[in-house]
């Protein structure tokens, strides 16, 4: 086959020797290593630059460059043109790549949607924890709705999200009709207050001792009745005429040789908001009370000596929500025995202003004389 010698335009001193049909290929240079295109050399022109150039094989062989036999030779034309179907064929790939998104639209709307009735179905269980905290109803409302806007949201998704999201919307309604009708089956007390706050009674009222009876209170037996206004309750628990037994510093005790009347009372806060303060009577201090016998006769508060105390006795600041308290009062002994005591007390000593009145029988005061 004949062959050719093509010049390196770029060094002009090396080239390579190829045949007829390489004519357009390319070819590395051995001294330089440029690569170059061969073709053959036209007659009585110059190779031009950088073109390269090609000279006949008959040359003598004194007058070539250094020349590579064989010499690497580049895919001919009909390699470029294979190589170029690739290319043809990456035009409708670039074209489907951009298409794509809109064929798998309904893939990412579907994943929407499933994410939307999971996170409903999964609000279901802190919906109904939170419901028992504080404000837990309005916690319980919020939750539900957003659950239920979540699961409405996916159910426009396919498949296993539009039946996620049914779920999800279905037990979201319930835990909403659960809060609003019937909350007591979440432990939740009612919406509005209930209707025994108004039937309350209105002004104090003798309460019948062991039992539930109630009547508006005037002058109440002590021996059958307790006082009540609202939550507070005023029991006359004893009336008893007796030496005292008193404790000093150190634990000393004694026993007085003078008798008082010695009337026992018991507190009761049935509240459950706030405290009462105690004053004045309900602390221990009988001198803003009065003790009147049948004949109208007033029993004087009576003092111990200082530095010393009762045995028994508590003189309390305050009365705690849902407990009770018993405070002693003391009076001088009556010089005889009446067929009755009329005992008032202030109110605003305990909290009410209203009065308490209460009706003592001579035959519930008890004796206990000295040893």
């Amino acid at each position: 086959m004949p062959t050719i010698v093509s010049i390196c335009p770029y060094c002009n001193v090396g080239g390579v020797r190829a045949p007829h049909t390489a004519v357009g290929a390319s070819a590395t240079c051995p001294k330089c290593g440029s690569n170059f295109t061969i073709f053959p050399a036209e007659k009585g022109k110059p190779p031009p630059q950088p073109v390269p150039t090609s000279v006949n094989e008959t040359q003598p062989t004194a007058a070539m460059p250094d020349v590579t036999e064989p010499s690497p030779v580049l895919p001919g034309e009909p390699r470029r043109q294979r190589s170029a179907e690739p290319a043809l064929t990456a035009a409708p790939t670039s074209r489907l790549t951009l298409t794509t998104p809109e064929r798998e639209s309904p893939i990412a709307v579907t994943d929407l949607g499933m994410v939307a009735g999971l996170i409903g179905l999964i609000l279901v269980g802190p919906t109904m924890l939170l419901s028992q905290v504080p404000y837990g109803r309005i916690v319980a409302l919020v939750l539900a709705l957003i659950g239920l806007l979540l699961g409405v949201a996916s159910l426009s998704a396919e498949r296993r999200a539009k039946l996620a999201g049914g779920l999800a919307a279905a037990l979201n309604v319930g835990i909403l009709l659960v809060v609003l009708v019937l909350p007591s089956w979440l432990n939740l007390g009612p919406w509005l207050p209930t209707r025994f706050v108004l039937e309350q009674p209105i002004g104090p009222q003798a309460i019948g001792n062991g039992t539930n009876t109630s009547a508006p209170a005037g002058w109440v037996d002590a021996s059958t009745a307790s006082w009540r206004y609202r939550d507070v309750i005023v029991t006359v628990r004893s009336a008893v005429v007796g030496p005292l037994e008193l404790v000093g510093a150190k634990g000393a005790k004694r026993t007085t040789k003078q008798e008082y009347l010695r009337v026992t009372l018991r507190l009761t806060n049935e509240g459950t908001d706030q405290p009462l303060e105690l004053e004045g009577w309900a602390a221990g201090d009988a001198y803003d009370s009065r003790l009147l016998d049948a004949a109208g006769q007033a029993l004087k508060p009576a003092t111990i000596d200082r530095g010393w105390e009762l045995a028994s006795g508590n003189k309390a600041t305050a009365l705690f929500p849902g407990k009770a308290e018993e405070v002693v009062l003391l009076f001088e002994a009556p010089a005889q025995r009446s067929k009755y005591y009329r005992f008032t007390l202030p109110g605003d000593s305990i909290g009410p202003e209203e009065t308490i009145r209460f009706r003592v029988p001579g035959s519930f005061v008890t004796s206990r004389r000295t040893p």
